[in-house]
């Protein structure tokens, strides 16, 4: 069962996602969200070479629902400097929990509860609000590496992002759109271009994928008195765009919880969600004993590319070049043959091997 995709499909408050052709018009004019992502990136913090927003619109409608206005209102909970005391005030643990408690009977979180505790073993139903605000939200001293980092929180890391106010300032998480988008319409943030680097390709155009982007970015900070005190920097980061606060929030939860059961290896789960590849990054805090602890520090998407499926069907004629099917000997099962075979696939011939892989005489 590929749980990531099950919960994508049953996200009823997703927006459509439209990037631009390479005629530089939009796919879908009429998406909800129209994702302008212009060029590859500089590596340099001072070279801008994207000269318009990320999200050239978005559908302000879809973005008023009780969910996201509950989501929205956490994001100023949290203090960038991530030296600086956090804690809670009584206001913000309640909106802390109204926003779980009006994620709970979506279908997302159906699918999310019947998956981690028919398929993982861990019962959470009972204790969601419980469960939820302690992996997410709870306040930990983060031990990796032996440096002490105090007041974190899995929540403002992924969702609202951190900031390292030291000689060459950095962005630390920042892993959502709504986020982004709020801070770009603020300037806050600027979006420099994207930076994918799939398979080291330096060349790499961009994906085919709308609901992801992998980007540069500038961050400035102010203080309550609107001057501005740092800028910061993030040479490569990214988010999945058009998901609801409740869909990330689910698959971080469910990776959490993989993670627990030891399915994630090198903290990485390989999923495959609407023909594209992803590595879903799933991090835990550390304990002062560099033991993993019990809450999430970190969660993101890392795109790599088409599906192998779709990218065998697109190019089946033309022979294909090993480098570019990444580990597809290690990846041949069942129902990656069977998906193929339903597709009239038989054969595929590699240009650089004097060898086909046969699905005639394939045994699993």
């Amino acid at each position: 069962m590929n749980i990531y995709q099950t919960l994508w499909d049953k996200d009823e408050n997703k927006f459509s996602v439209s990037r631009r052709l390479d005629n530089r018009e939009f796919d879908n004019p009429d998406a909800d969200i129209l994702l302008d992502e212009q060029i590859r990136a500089n590596g340099k913090p001072d070279t801008d070479l994207a000269k318009n927003p990320l999200f050239k619109s978005v559908n302000k409608e879809k973005l008023q629902t009780d969910i996201n206005l509950k989501f929205i209102k956490l994001l100023n909970n949290y203090i960038v400097n991530f030296k600086d005391r956090e804690e809670y005030l009584p206001e913000e643990i309640t909106e802390i929990n109204e926003f779980i408690e009006a994620i709970r009977p979506t279908k997302v979180w159906e699918e999310a509860i019947y998956y981690i505790e028919s398929e993982l073993k861990y019962s959470i139903k009972d204790k969601l609000q419980e469960t939820l605000f302690n992996i997410w939200c709870n306040l930990y001293t983060n031990w990796y590496n032996n440096n002490r980092i105090d007041y974190c929180s899995g929540f403002e890391h992924v969702f609202v992002g951190e900031g390292k106010l030291e000689k060459n300032p950095i962005i630390d998480g920042y892993h959502n759109w709504i986020k982004f988008l709020l801070d770009e319409k603020t300037g806050r943030v600027n979006y420099q271009g994207y930076n994918y680097g799939i398979n080291g390709g330096s060349d790499y155009d961009g994906p085919s994928q709308p609901n992801i982007i992998t980007l540069k970015m500038m961050w400035d900070l102010f203080d309550l008195n609107g001057n501005k005190i740092a800028t910061l920097f993030k040479s490569r980061g990214g988010f999945f765009v058009g998901t609801s606060p409740e869909c990330d929030f689910a698959m971080g939860t469910i990776a959490y919880f993989e993670h627990l059961a030891g399915r994630l290896v090198d903290d990485k789960r390989e999923v495959s969600i609407n023909k594209g590849r992803y590595d879903l990054i799933l991090r835990r805090n550390v304990n002062q004993d560099q033991t993993l602890g019990q809450a999430i520090r970190s969660f993101f998407p890392v795109y790599r590319g088409e599906d192998i499926v779709e990218f065998i069907l697109k190019n089946r004629f033309d022979g294909f070049d090993r480098n570019l099917l990444v580990n597809l000997a290690g990846g041949v099962d069942a129902q990656f043959v069977g998906t193929l075979q339903e597709k009239g696939v038989t054969e595929i011939y590699f240009h650089d091997e004097d060898w086909k892989l046969s699905f005639e005489n394939w045994k699993e």
